[in-house]
Formats: C-alpha cells, structure tokens, sequence
C-alpha cells in the first residue's frame, strides 16, 4: 500500500513541476489540418517550395537554434534537393516563431512521405527539455501532361492503328476492332475519361468510313453518361470516406483485395467460357496486329522520349504509357454501338490488345531482376574471395613430422 502512494506521489510531482513546452511545426501549403491531403506535384523537371512553420507557444523559454533533420520514405518517387540536415537561426529574428523552406523534386508518380524531426536549442545550443517535434508530410507524384503526350494518344497511336488494319487488310469488323482500339483513351483499363467522347466518335466517323458504313453505326450517349455517372459517384464516396473516416476506408481497402480476387477468378473461368468463341475465329493476322499497336507504341513512346530528351524517369513514364491501351472502352463502345454479329467480331481486337499488352513488360522486367541478380552475386562471390586468406599466410604448427 505504501509502495502505491509513493508511486502517486512520483506522478503528481511529475505533472506539477515538470515544464511542458509547446512547439510546433505545420505546413503552409496544406489548407486541412486536422486530416491534410496530400500535395500533389508533377514529375516535370522543376522544383517545388514547400513552405514550414515553427511555433512555439510559451514565453518562458529563450528558443534560439532549430536542428532540423529531413528524410523521405520513397526515394524513386520523391527527391530531397535541401539539405538533410540544417541549424535554423532564431537569434537574429528575435521571436519564438519563424518559417523555412524545404525544396523537393517529383522523379516518378507515386507516392512518398516527407519527415521532419525537430531539436530546440538554447543560446548555447543546448537542448531544451522535453522539446523534440516530429512532423510528415504526405507527397502523391504524378505525370505532368505535356504536348508530347497529347499528340501521341490522340493522334499517332490512331493513325497507327488506321495503317495496320489497312495494311494485313483485316475484315471490316476486326479492322474497326483495331480502330476503336487505338482511338480509346490511353493509360490503362482505369483511364475512362471525357475525353472518349469526344475522340472516339471523331476518329471512327473520320476513319471508319473505310469499313462500315458510318451513319448505320449508334453511338451510345445515354449509357456512356450512365457509366460516367456510375464510375463517379463510388469514387467520390471513397474520397470522401478517405478524407473523414480513414479507419473505415483502410478496412474497405483490406476488403477489396478479396473483391479483385473474386472477380479475377469470375473473369478466368466464367468469363473464358461464355466467350470460347473468339478462339475459333483468330488467325495469325489478328495476332500479329493485336500485338503491333501496343509493342510499336511503347517503341515510338521511347525514341519520343529520345529525341525530346527526357529524364530516365520520364523515359519510363511515357514508355509504359505510350503502349497502354484502354481497352475496357474500345470494348464498351463496340458492344453497344454495332449490330450483331458485328459487335462480337469487333471486340476480338481489344482483348488480344489486352493479351499483348504486358508481354513485353514482363520481359523487361525478367531481364532487369536477372541483371541485378547476377550483379549481386557476383560482387557477393568477390567479397568472398578477397576476404578469403591465402595458405601462406596461415601460421604453420608443429607436429611429430618435425621431431629428430
């Protein structure tokens, strides 16, 4: 019982004579503070000034120096151009408050986290107690669209397509197939933007004439405001859910993968059998021009890149999204605008497009993982060999060979 008191009377000394300082740090370039999105920049060759400001609250410390140390959690997608280490200089200021800049660079969309740790000094530069501020930034890093990439999906990747179909000479259906193709909006099956209404029935009013006859094809308004309507609404929810209830948002998101997995395996089994039929009606021209548009994008994508002389980092941004056709569209468009049996025929395109797609992607990245494999081993197996003492250098003991 004794030893119970003792302990409450440790604590209460504690709470009442223990000096408790109130400095902080918070970002001027978030509006939100209690839940701040993240700021978002683009991987464009210049600089971003992010804004920081130190407060501290009590008038009963001298705060004279701020040791600040600055660290990102992903290095690929977000570069440190200040220094990770600074003294901040409060003397001359004569206040408790003040603001520095930390200058970043967005390399490759994602994401990264910058982190702040903060040490308060005194005239001295002795640390001030129980003062230490740690504080993070959120960073989501993504592509800047510049006219180069403006020109290629909207234009070279059609023109692209419009040429192949003429040149294996395709049947109408497969050849409009391949058009709507190109034509989708580029950037992969979660790129479903306006501008496919736009584009899309341009380009096959434009193009298609050249196989089918135009004005006999319906071009599906209503249900394409519909899909838009449908694909907004959940998104804006989870943004919403995101930005208020982030504890209910992460356990939708551990729910989700059991979702993608359900429909992953719906896709590979039911979706395969109710549509066996476009394997009897490939051939090797379907093939071969199915595989040509994304593959010639990726290798047009990269001597753009080249010749503009773009960072390695853009390099592989428009690589992989110079091939990366939507497919989910071009599909969509066909199934609803066509009569039967165009409509079936049509789509035989898009899904081989799809197939194609990442073959080349899993190549390079096969190659890279061998590479950085077989570096690492080797500079493992040459650590081995030079640490490895030579048998002169073992000191010889005697034995009874040596006795007389």
């Amino acid at each position: 019982m004794f030893l119970r008191l003792s302990y409450i009377l440790i604590f209460c000394s504690c709470c009442f004579f223990t000096t408790i300082y109130s400095c902080s740090i918070t970002c001027l370039n978030q509006t939100s503070r209690a839940l701040p999105p993240p700021i978002f920049i683009n991987d464009s060759l210049t600089d971003i000034q992010i804004v920081f400001k130190i407060s501290c609250e009590d008038q009963n410390i001298t705060l004279s120096y701020v040791n600040v140390t600055l660290s990102v959690s992903n290095e690929k997608t977000l570069e440190l151009k200040s220094p990770k280490e600074f003294e901040l200089d409060f003397t001359t200021i004569h206040t408790q408050n003040g603001t520095f800049n930390v200058t970043v660079h967005g390399l490759l969309l994602g994401y990264s986290r910058l982190y702040i740790h903060a040490i308060y000094l005194d005239s001295n530069h002795s640390i001030l107690e129980n003062i230490t501020t740690d504080y993070d930034v959120d960073f989501a890093v993504k592509r800047k669209q510049t006219v180069l990439d403006t020109i290629f999906t909207v234009v070279i990747i059609i023109l692209l397509a419009y040429g192949l179909a003429k040149a294996t000479k395709l049947s109408s259906s497969t050849a409009l197939g391949l058009l709507a193709t190109g034509a989708s909006p580029g950037g992969g099956a979660s790129n479903i933007t306006i501008a496919a209404f736009a584009t899309f029935p341009l380009w096959i009013l434009l193009l298609g004439r050249d196989f089918i006859n135009v004005h006999a094809v319906h071009f599906p308004w209503e249900n394409m405001f519909s899909t838009l309507f449908a694909l907004i609404v959940p998104a804006s929810i989870g943004l919403a859910l995101r930005y208020f209830k982030p504890t209910i948002a992460d356990r939708l998101t551990r729910l989700l993968r059991y979702v993608t997995i359900f429909f992953i395996l719906y896709i590979l089994t039911f979706g395969i059998y109710t549509n066996l039929y476009i394997f009897k009606l490939i051939n090797y021209r379907i093939i071969i021009t199915s595989a040509l548009l994304p593959w010639t994008g990726f290798f047009i994508g990269v001597v753009f890149s080249l010749v503009t002389c773009q960072t390695r980092e853009r390099l592989i941004s428009i690589f992989i999204e110079s091939g990366l056709q939507n497919t989910g569209v071009a599909i969509f468009f066909l199934r609803l605008s066509l009569p039967q049996p165009d409509s079936d025929l049509a789509i035989i395109v898009p899904i081989f497009v799809a197939l194609a797609i990442p073959i080349p992607l899993l190549i390079i990245y096969a190659i890279v993982s061998a590479y950085r494999y077989y570096h690492k081993r080797k500079a493992g197996l040459t650590i081995v060999a030079i640490n490895t003492p030579d048998a002169t250098q073992y000191e010889r003991l005697p034995n009874s060979d040596d006795e007389p």
